[in-house]
């Protein structure tokens, strides 16, 4: 019998997971989900313990269009307990950001608000951008 301390805990991680499109999914093991599966359960993970900021490496690459406008809602809505920074190569990842960083060859190029991308596509931007001399 689970302690009454785990109780809200798991009433926490079934709410993630119902957010992120898990519901009955719970009891399985990992060699039971698939890759994208995996995914959305290591979003849920990085926020169990309501870190002060979240760092998401491309959290919305192996899921298909649904799940991955879950990850982004789920995330943007952590915002108002923490700082969520996403790596990602998604530009409709970018729609609910604060702010993007634009790197090029691991220096940053740029820092914009999302409406000045839509105007310019950040590909476009960075395609033109100056490379610094060595």
């Amino acid at each position: 019998m689970p302690r009454r301390a785990d109780r809200p805990a798991r009433e926490k991680a079934r709410q993630f997971l119902h957010d992120l499109g898990m519901d009955g999914l719970e009891n399985k093991l990992p060699s039971q989900l698939s890759g994208g599966e995996k995914q959305r359960v290591s979003v849920a993970r990085a926020m169990m313990n309501d870190p002060e900021v979240i760092f998401a490496d491309e959290p919305t690459a192996a899921l298909d269009h649904a799940n991955g406008h879950r990850v982004v809602d789920t995330l943007a809505s952590y915002r108002t307990r923490g700082t969520v920074v996403v790596v990602t190569h998604d530009p409709e990842m970018l729609s609910d950001a604060d702010e993007v960083v634009l790197l090029r060859d691991g220096a940053v190029s740029a820092i914009e608000h999302p409406s000045a991308l839509r105007e310019e596509p950040p590909a476009a931007r960075l395609a033109g951008a100056a490379v610094p001399a060595p």
